[in-house]
């Protein structure tokens, strides 16, 4: 380049100095420009390097949050975060980080969606399972200008958290309640503060009170109401109070009634036994399996509520029919071809067993089996069943030190009919039991076998076996003792027996056009004990009933066997507030959730409330890993305040155990409509 200019001077002797003037100027020009050009390019070089690095740490930055998210944060909390590695896992650090001359800030912050679930960037309600995340970095180039580079990741989801919602008027009534009531039915049951009862209650409890009624196929008899022998006959009677007048108009608030014994009623979950009725409490010790079999149609798992976690599954076309009219509620039809529930591979330990199931046969094509352990078809494979024999006939085995021993009724079952089967053994006697009474027993001596490799399933024998169930299912039972032969009647008595009642208000002393209605508002409906999920005795919140001066009821007694008699002693009714208005303080207590996982960390609760003025809800927690509380679970939690988001600071724990607290100054009370527990297991 510069031989190039020489040349110029060197070949152009003689020009002017201002020919030479206007040649400098051009080359200075020149160098100029191309020192521009390198410069330029320096600069650019410079720029794609430190935009390299910014955009690699940003990507790195929301790479480590999501590690973070993957691994034991129960939720992502809003803020600015730098991020460190610890162990070869990424945690959070600081308000940001550090490389070389680059600083990164990690902030996290809500999602918001509105009424319809749509994510807006204003307004609507914060998510408690999402959250956006920025990452910036930012530096001083060297050049010594201030450069900044912003990576906004995807919305983050779910948490592989799960779920414990309660929101219906079934899911609350597991619980126990302290001046509080569930009002409402299905998705629009809340829970609230009761109305103290100071406006009046009715109580009928001796033949001059219940003399104003009308009998039909009934009587009272000593000291209750109970079907006539013309009532046992037909299987049913009624009793039809008088009608009672308040006066005026009033609220219809609470019914409560006392049964001899519990009737038509599911066992208790989680091992409680019952206590408060004068017969057939359930004691429900050493329970380890227990299934309702309440799922809805479509269904493929199946809880087990003894809270020993011995539920059920099942796959594809092996699938029974759920969600099927029940002896109580629902329950499960098996179509006599490969249907089956598998529940895992527990044992019975011990000298005692009891084996409890309600069956209903469609057909009696081949030898059925009811509920098994059993590693094949042949009678020294069965370690514990109940099944048929001969199609028809009733057969009990437990394998007792090796050796199979069975117990057959040579009684046919029938099509058609409704049958309760139970076989005990105590460790000397074997007892095989239909509808409540003995029919087979047989002295043996010794331990119940055990082998963890075998499975429990019901509706057919083993996985590649036969003997399937044509038929229908219902309350599913094992106790690792043997029931007392009284235990036993109760139990069938429980479900062969039934006591349900309607309810009407009225206008007018003769109740002319009112019909009795159920819980719903419906004639279809009725308040029964298949809907007390407490330990208790019966007492249920008057729903769908217009406030009037004048009521009355219907019991409808009923029972599947003559030999049973359902009774009730007491009828209780709360009406109005009589300007007492509502408790100021209460309490409602969760039944025991079982995540079914030791070690389960619980994430978060939210709920649903309504909170009117000079009234207040709050939420505390407690976890521990024994089904029933006890020393070794956490102290409940602090009180939690915060509907949208709250979280549980209880320790790790396969059970969680929630309370509610309501208060008022008496002339409203709040309603929680859900709440919803995130956990991780």
């Amino acid at each position: 380049m510069f031989y190039f200019f020489g040349k110029i001077f060197q070949d152009q002797k003689g020009q002017s100095l201002v020919e030479a003037f206007f040649a400098i100027v051009f080359f200075t020009v020149f160098v100029s420009a191309i020192m521009g050009l390198i410069q330029g390019v320096y600069r650019s070089d410079l720029y794609v390097d430190d935009h390299e690095t910014a955009l690699s740490l940003a990507r790195e930055g929301l790479e480590a949050v999501y590690s973070i998210r993957d691994a034991l944060i129960t939720n992502l909390s809003n803020g600015s975060y730098g991020i460190t590695q610890a162990g070869g896992f990424w945690a959070f650090s600081g308000t940001s980080d550090t490389v070389g001359k680059f600083t990164r800030v990690i902030t996290i912050s809500d999602v918001f969606r509105d009424a319809n679930g749509d994510y807006v960037s204003s307004g609507g309600v914060a998510d408690p399972r999402s959250k956006k995340v920025v990452v910036e970095v930012s530096w001083v180039d060297d050049l010594g200008e201030n450069k900044n580079m912003v990576l906004e990741g995807p919305i983050l989801q779910d948490f592989k958290t799960y779920d414990w919602k309660e929101d219906t008027d079934i899911d609350f009534n597991d619980g126990v309640f302290v001046n509080t009531l569930v009002s409402g039915m299905g998705d629009n049951a809340v829970l609230e503060l009761e109305m103290i009862p100071g406006g009046g209650t009715l109580v009928q409890e001796t033949q001059v009170d219940f003399g104003g009624g009308t009998y039909l196929n009934t009587e009272y008899d000593t000291d209750h109401i109970e079907l006539t022998a013309a009532g046992l006959s037909v299987g049913f009677g009624t009793y039809t109070s008088e009608i009672f007048d308040n006066g005026s108009v009033t609220s219809w608030n609470q019914f409560s009634w006392t049964p001899l014994a519990p009737y038509g009623k599911e066992l208790p979950d989680n091992g409680v036994s019952e206590t408060d009725y004068s017969f057939g409490n359930a004691n429900m010790t050493d329970n380890i399996l227990l299934l309702h079999l309440n799922e809805p149609s479509g269904s493929t798992s199946f809880a087990d509520t003894s809270g020993q976690g011995n539920n059920g599954s099942c796959a594809g076309n092996q699938c029974p029919l759920s969600g099927q009219t029940g002896l109580i509620k629902r329950g499960l039809r098996f179509d006599g071809s490969n249907d089956r529930v598998e529940l895992g591979y527990f044992d019975v330990n011990g000298t005692g067993i009891t084996l409890s199931v309600w069956v209903y046969f469609d057909d009696f094509d081949r030898n059925s089996t009811f509920i098994a352990k059993t590693s094949g078809r042949r009678p020294r494979d069965y370690y514990w069943g109940l099944m048929t024999r001969l199609r028809r006939r009733p057969r009990f085995r437990v394998k007792i030190n090796g050796i199979t021993r069975t117990l057959t009724h040579n009684v046919n079952l029938n099509t058609g009919e409704i049958y309760h089967l139970v076989g005990t053994y105590n460790g000397s006697r074997m007892i095989l039991y239909k509808n409540g009474v003995e029919v087979r027993a047989s002295n043996r001596f010794g331990t119940i076998s055990t082998d963890g490799s075998v499975p429990v399933m019901l509706g057919y024998n083993y996985p590649a076996g036969r003997y399937p169930f044509d038929g229908f299912m219902d309350e599913v039972a094992v106790w690792e003792r043997a029931l007392s032969s009284t235990e036993v009647q109760n139990l069938y008595q429980r479900g062969v027996n039934r006591i349900r009642f309607q309810l009407r208000s009225c206008d007018d002393v003769n109740c002319a056009g009112e019909t009795f209605v159920g819980p719903d508002g419906t004639s279809g409906d009725y308040y029964w004990e298949a809907d007390n999920n407490s330990i208790g005795l019966p007492s249920f919140p008057i729903q769908n009933l217009a406030n009037n001066r004048y009521f009355q009821y219907l019991a409808g007694l009923e029972t599947g066997d003559s030999n049973f008699n359902p009774g009730f002693s007491r009828i209780q009714i709360d009406y109005g507030s009589g300007g007492g208005g509502y408790y100021t303080s209460g309490s409602y207590l969760s039944s025991v959730f079982d995540s079914g996982g030791t070690g389960t960390f619980w994430n978060n609760v939210f709920w649903k409330e309504v909170v009117p003025v000079n009234t207040d809800l709050t939420v505390a927690v407690r976890s521990g890993d024994t089904p029933v509380p006890d020393g070794s679970w956490s102290s409940f939690s602090a009180e939690l305040t915060d509907p949208n988001f709250s979280n549980i600071s209880s320790s790790l724990g396969r059970y969680l155990q929630y309370r509610v607290s309501l208060t008022s100054d008496g002339s409203g009370t709040p309603e929680l409509d859900w709440i919803n527990v995130t956990y991780k297991p």
